[in-house]
């Protein structure tokens, strides 16, 4: 079926060459509709189907729209023509009469083939499996790296040489893969749980540490510290487990987080 409708495209393109620069007036218009260009990158293969806006996903990281522009310019180049192409101005007037009516319904044929394509890519459910999972690898390695920091931390603030750098590096990094789930699985509301539990445990981390030098007087803040960690990471992996198994994602993060699919 694909096939089929390549071939449409092809025709309904006049063969025009696919080295042919884009125009100032088609780079206005991808840079102004930048929704409409990472769509058309996702459905081209170039970008993560995932990727929306200003949020371009490039093997499960992050880019924005700039930098995927300035780094990657043959990609966005070949998006941009995709994108733009229906919304171009035809032909001067002073062209043949019937060129018009051909352009319009050229264009409503490419435009229709053209999303309907973007739709059969975004919705295939074999493919969306395989990215979810390949981010649940993401997140749970983003989940441990931030509870063994935790754990880290604790046993230099009982040395008393503890930094919170690190820690904090280990933070943002598991907020942006619960960030990116919650691009995947925008009907989830677990990720915003989990962010908002991220950022208040992530702050508490470093507080409650005003002891006088006693060791025996920090040992209990670390119990308390390290076992928030622990209930944190297991969350995350009821999370992880919910990309890995969509069949059985709605009753493990109810059974964990009560309701948690919007409405």
């Amino acid at each position: 079926m694909i096939g089929r409708w390549a071939l449409l495209v092809l025709a309904l393109s006049g063969g025009c060459g696919t080295t042919t620069p884009i125009s100032d007036a088609a780079v206005v218009h991808c840079v102004s509709h930048r929704s409409e260009t990472v769509d058309a990158a996702a459905a081209l293969g170039l970008v993560d189907s995932t990727s929306i806006g200003n949020r371009i996903l490039l093997d499960g990281t992050p880019v924005e729209f700039d930098e995927w522009r300035r780094t990657r310019q043959p990609e966005f180049e070949k998006a941009c023509k995709a994108a733009a192409e229906p919304h171009m101005q035809p032909a001067p007037a002073s062209t043949p009469s019937w060129i018009v009516p051909t352009i319009t319904a050229a264009v409503g044929l490419l435009s229709t083939a053209l999303g309907w394509w973007i739709s059969w890519v975004t919705t295939n459910r074999r493919e969306d499996r395989n990215r979810a999972k390949e981010h649940s690898v993401e997140l749970r390695k983003a989940g441990r790296e931030f509870a063994d920091e935790v754990r880290d931390y604790c046993e230099a603030q009982l040395k008393e040489r503890a930094s919170p750098a690190e820690l904090r590096r280990k933070r943002d990094l598991l907020n942006t893969q619960l960030a990116v789930t919650k691009l995947m699985r925008p009907d989830w509301s677990a990720p915003d749980v989990l962010r908002t539990e991220l950022d208040a445990f992530g702050t508490s981390v470093e507080e409650g540490w005003d002891f006088e030098n006693d060791r025996n007087e920090r040992r209990p803040r670390i119990a308390e510290v390290t076992e928030a960690a622990r209930t944190l990471d297991r969350r995350i992996e009821v999370v992880v487990q919910a990309l890995r198994r969509p069949g059985d994602a709605s009753a493990l993060l109810d059974d964990e987080f009560g309701q948690v699919v919007s409405a």
